[in-house]
């Protein structure tokens, strides 16, 4: 069956990509819920990203990408995320919400039970990766538990136009100080920040294979590559158009070439004899 669906999907993308992004206003790095201020943006070909010059962050950060990492959860059946009531106008009384840096102190000034961290593989530089850990671990009481999910930026596949791409992604993340292999060293980084092991677990993800799951996976994926193809074409020395057109055809052969990638979790625990933090960083 391969991607039957993927030109449904495409050009649904398509027709989207074609709306003008607005920039819009949001919250800071460290401010609660309705405290506004303008994240600097920049567009390019017609999509929006971050102009942090602090940041790494490679992908958009636009309506499109949000909608896509939300579909991104699918194919883990997922049931509820708080990314579905926050932010908006109204939410729940006993809800407080911050948008917060994972390098910094927390905006809550206090300390959690359980924190989740999940596909930060193309937002940190490598150097970042132990600091980020080391800051979760002391924003956990004694006890708490850390929960990591995410996947690897290399895909598994055999198809020559796939590796390719998977090649230009990584020399891009490379350029910013970035580890496109940073998931199979994670466990080894959270027990250095003095996690105890709790749950460690890889799978290969089916990409495009046939079922509903994984052709939805495979077009995730295009999307991804889709709205970063100005960078790519960059590190392949082609056209924009060319590159796109490369993308569709590698996501295309995702299904016949039995593409896969690979999925991490963990779960660690932050002994319970260990000292109480005198900060949240």
């Amino acid at each position: 069956m391969g991607n039957a669906c993927s030109f449904v999907v495409r050009k649904r993308s398509e027709d989207e990509s074609k709306y003008i992004i607005s920039k819009e206003k949001s919250l800071n790095s460290n401010s609660v819920l309705g405290a506004t201020t303008t994240i600097p943006s920049r567009i390019v070909g017609e999509r929006e990203f971050h102009n942090d010059p602090k940041s790494v962050y490679v992908l958009a950060k636009d309506d499109i990408e949000k909608n896509r990492l939300n579909e991104q959860h699918f194919w883990v059946q997922r049931e509820f995320w708080l990314e579905d009531i926050f932010p908006k106008n109204s939410y729940p009384e006993s809800c407080h919400f911050a948008i917060g840096n994972v390098l910094q102190e927390n905006p809550f000034g206090k300390r959690f039970d359980f924190i989740q961290m999940r596909y930060f593989a193309a937002a940190l530089r490598a150097n970042e990766w132990d600091e980020a850990y080391t800051s979760l671990y002391n924003q956990l009481k004694p006890g708490g538990y850390l929960q990591v999910l995410d996947t690897n930026v290399v895909k598994c596949t055999t198809d020559p136009e796939l590796q390719d791409i998977n090649h230009a992604f990584s020399q891009l993340l490379k350029s910013k100080g970035q580890d496109s292999d940073i998931g199979p060293k994670m466990a080894t980084k959270m027990e250095a920040a003095g996690f105890n092991a709790i749950y460690n677990n890889q799978i290969e993800v089916p990409m495009g294979w046939g079922s509903k799951r994984s052709v939805r996976y495979a077009e995730n994926m295009r999307s991804l590559y889709i709205s970063i193809a100005p960078s790519l074409a960059e590190q392949l020395h082609i056209e924009v158009d060319v590159c796109k057109a490369k993308i569709n055809r590698a996501c295309d052969a995702m299904g016949p070439t039995k593409a896969t990638v690979c999925l991490w979790s963990y779960l660690g625990q932050k002994p319970l004899d260990a000292p109480k933090s005198s900060s949240s960083l």
